[in-house]
C-alpha cells in the first residue's frame, strides 16, 4: 500500500488545487528587483508574496507597502510575463471567503 503523510497530501492538493502559498517576502523582492529592476518603486518593499501551485507554480502575487502586484506567466515555455498592479488606493471593494473544510483547505481574498 502507498503511504502519503498529511504534508505531502496537502503538497498535492495545493498544486492541483492551484492553491497559493505563503513565499519568503524578502527573497521574492530580491528575485524581483534582479529580474526586473524598474518594477518597484524607490523606497518599495514587497511585505506578503503568495506563490502559485503550492510554491512550484509560476504565477505569484505580491502585497507591498503600496501595492498588489500580480505576476501572470503565460505560454507553454513561460517566456511571457504580464504585471498587473493596483494601488491600494483604488481598491473600492473587497470580501474573503473563509476554507469550508473537506476538500476545500484555502481561503480567497477577492478585490
Amino acid at each position: 500500500p502507498l503511504h502519503c503523510s498529511n504534508a505531502m497530501l496537502s503538497a498535492i492538493r495545493d498544486f492541483v488545487g492551484d492553491n497559493y502559498i505563503e513565499g519568503d517576502a524578502q527573497a521574492e523582492e530580491a528575485k524581483l528587483k534582479a529580474s526586473f529592476p524598474f518594477l518597484l518603486q524607490d523606497g518599495e518593499n514587497v511585505q506578503f508574496a503568495f506563490l502559485g501551485r503550492g510554491g512550484k507554480g509560476r504565477d505569484s502575487f505580491y502585497l507591498t507597502d503600496r501595492r498588489i502586484l500580480e505576476r501572470d506567466v503565460t505560454g507553454l515555455t513561460g517566456t511571457s510575463v504580464k504585471y498587473v498592479s493596483t494601488p491600494y488606493s483604488k481598491i473600492k471593494a473587497w470580501s474573503v471567503s473563509t476554507a469550508g473544510g473537506g476538500m476545500d483547505s484555502d481561503s480567497e481574498l477577492e478585490v
